[in-house]
């Protein structure tokens, strides 16, 4: 019964830190667990750069989500996102992170060209919905012309 307790909670991931393998009884035999390699994380495989790329495109979701929903770039959004990936700067009395800073003003200059990022999202996003009810509207007038 334990066998199959151990299986089943194995499955669900929920015997992850609890094991009932049975102890070497001698010296010279070893855990099975010693032979496998041992498990690195994902953070842990990662460079630096790689870091600082994922770093800058989470906040640039994070603005982007917060122009969709606000329609601009809200001091707090900035002041938060600045709090989670700069340092506090003594000199200044608040946090600072050039990461931050390089991506709004980026942004600021696409949207200065034209090719604002979040316009292009949005404009993406409606392109399919216009096609279906378009395609649905021409079918349904088919329909009820051919049925006269």
């Amino acid at each position: 019964m334990d066998i199959l307790r151990d299986i089943l909670e194995t499955i669900l991931g929920q015997n992850e830190d609890r094991t009932n393998q049975k102890q070497p009884n001698s010296t010279f035999e070893q855990p099975y667990s010693t032979f496998e390699q041992p498990k690195t994380t994902f953070s842990q495989e990662k460079t630096p750069e790689q870091q600082e790329c994922d770093n800058e495109t989470t906040i640039e979701q994070e603005i982007i989500k917060c122009q969709r929903l606000h329609g601009r770039l809200l001091i707090s959004t900035s002041r938060k996102l600045r709090k989670r990936f700069g340092e506090w700067s003594y000199i200044l009395g608040k946090y600072r992170c050039e990461t931050v800073d390089r991506v709004i003003n980026r942004f600021a200059k696409q949207r200065q060209r034209g090719n604002c990022p979040v316009k292009a999202q949005i404009k993406e996003e409606e392109k399919t919905p216009k096609e279906i009810i378009n395609h649905y509207f021409k079918e349904k007038y088919k329909a009820e012309y051919q049925a006269l």
